[in-house]
């Protein structure tokens, strides 16, 4: 029957068309395997001709789509996510950043119900989905383009940009904001233990903050329950995570807070976390804090930096229960509350003031 169907298909078709329907199929076949009868993927290019995706007012195919990122070309990859690989796609007069989905789930009304959440969530610190498109075992989601990268590119990686900080404050409020967002609508809980990292946090061409690749819980495989621990995310989970696999409320602001000692630094928290004043697990109103700020920085605002960095050390509590919420971290960063409202704070001699992070067993 495979013989058959391959058989219409070529004479059915021109060979340049056979060609390119069977290099996009390639793209999904497992690692390390050759195919020995025709993908059912081959498909795709016929369908692709057909199926239209809406972008920014103007219509496109699907085949116009896939050929804007090059057939998901290495060179077009702009990041990995835990919920797919994001290309950049350079259609028209129009650039836009397309989702490759992962195939996590067989079950296909999972990966629906994800891109359904994701469609109802809109706000100004959250990539904004356009559209989406399903054909066989492709999933694709179109996003609005960032110009600018990911904060990990942008701290770690070589990158024309440089963040004074006055934008890596805004960058702070921003991922923030989103954050609070996220957990008004789908409840922080539910976000995968990990996910709020740099390589997720987008830049726009104003440097505004958007938050991508924040998958509801459901999303991930349960075959491998240790999946994301053998990951790169392991850094960025709560420990009542990584430890017995609990879900609390408050495992998205742990990783929001070793992304703030990232901003400040400009290293990775691994290169860090060793530090004596991270070991004494305070920090204080005295000069020994600058050894964290990353040198690129010529100038900055010296008691916003430690506000930043105090509100690190709660959100890295190992007590859930000792963690602030993302709606009082919004409000500290905004001015309308202080640091004392939202956390336990002593005031020792010489009117230093300390915050001092609790470890629970």
């Amino acid at each position: 029957m495979t013989n058959r169907i391959a058989s219409s298909l070529k004479s059915n078709s021109s060979a340049s068309d056979y060609s390119e329907f069977e290099e996009i199929s390639t793209e999904f076949q497992n690692p390390g395997q050759r195919a020995t009868q025709l993908n059912p993927l081959a498909c795709l290019n016929l369908e692709s001709r057909e199926t239209r995706v809406e972008v920014c007012g103007s219509v496109f195919t699907l085949k116009q789509l896939i050929d804007a990122t090059r057939k998901f070309s290495p060179q077009m990859e702009l990041c990995r996510g835990t919920s797919g690989v994001l290309y950049k796609a350079e259609l028209p007069n129009l650039n836009v950043a397309v989702e490759k989905m992962h195939q996590y789930s067989k079950d296909i009304h999972e990966i629906r119900r994800n891109i359904l959440v994701r469609k109802q969530l809109e706000h100004d610190n959250i990539v904004k989905l356009l559209d989406s498109c399903s054909i066989k075992n492709l999933d694709l989601l179109i996003y609005e383009y960032m110009e600018n990268g990911s904060l990990k590119q942008v701290l770690f990686e070589s990158s024309p940009v440089v963040l004074s900080w006055d934008l890596r404050f805004k960058i702070c409020l921003g991922v923030a904001r989103g954050l609070r967002h996220l957990d008004d609508e789908i409840s922080c809980s539910r976000l995968v233990n990990g996910s709020i990292q740099p390589s997720n946090i987008m830049l726009d061409a104003n440097l505004n903050a958007k938050l991508m690749d924040f998958d509801p819980k459901w999303f991930t495989s349960d075959d491998d329950p240790f999946m994301m621990l053998k990951s790169s995310s392991v850094m960025y989970m709560a420990p009542e995570y990584c430890v017995r696999r609990a879900k609390t409320e408050k495992a998205a602001v742990y990783s929001y807070g070793i992304v703030l000692f990232e901003i400040i630094s400009g290293r990775r928290f691994a290169e860090i976390r060793e530090n004596e004043i991270l070991n004494e697990r305070l920090v204080s109103y005295d000069r020994r804090p600058l050894e964290l700020v990353d040198t690129r920085l010529v100038s900055y605002d010296y008691n916003q930096v430690l506000l930043v960095m105090n509100l690190a050390m709660m959100c890295i509590d190992s007590a859930p229960s000792r963690r602030p919420t993302m709606f009082e971290v919004v409000k500290v960063l905004e001015g309308e509350r202080t640091i004392y409202e939202v956390s336990d704070v002593e005031v020792l001699e010489g009117g230093r003031t300390i915050y001092e992070v609790s470890y629970e067993e």
